[in-house]
This record gives structure tokens, C-alpha cells and sequence, in this order.
């Protein structure tokens, strides 16, 4: 079985700018990394969740938060579907 891959893009102003920053992420820990590479942040906890259908795009799309404890916490991005945690 192939390992399957999430479609994660950065939170921006406009969908076509986001769109451009589309990448593939295979777990949590890996989007942590991603996101603080971009953001230049630490990013310990992420709050995942699920906002809509997107028809635009054809996602179910899923905010993804740098939950700081209520210390600035920000939206990140958006992925096309959740990781399962065994």
C-alpha cells in the first residue's frame, strides 16, 4: 500500500495565492515542520479541524491552527483532510 499524502496550503488572502503554496505532507509532525519553516515559529500544538466542502477546489477542508495556548494562536493553513492517529 502506498503512503498517502495530505494537501496542505498556507493561509493567505486570496484562494489563488494560498493555492500557489500548495504542498504534500505524509503526517503531523511533518506539517509542524513545514509550518515553522515558513512562519519562522515555533509550532508545539496544532488544532485541526473541519470547516467545509470547498466546491472551488473540490476539498473537504480543514483549518489548521498554531494553537499557542491563547497566546497569539493563528491560522495557518488548510488541508484537504485529517491524519488518522493510531
Amino acid at each position: 500500500m502506498g503512503k498517502i499524502y495530505m494537501k496542505f496550503r498556507f493561509h493567505k488572502g486570496k484562494l489563488k495565492d494560498s493555492l500557489l503554496t500548495v504542498i504534500d505532507v505524509k503526517n503531523e509532525e511533518e506539517l509542524k515542520n513545514e509550518i515553522s519553516k515558513f512562519y519562522n515559529d515555533e509550532v508545539k500544538k496544532l488544532s485541526i479541524s473541519y470547516l467545509c466542502y470547498d466546491k472551488r477546489i473540490g476539498w473537504k477542508t480543514y483549518v489548521v491552527i498554531n494553537d499557542k495556548d491563547g497566546k497569539g494562536s493563528y491560522v495557518c493553513g488548510f488541508l484537504n483532510g485529517c491524519f488518522v492517529k493510531y
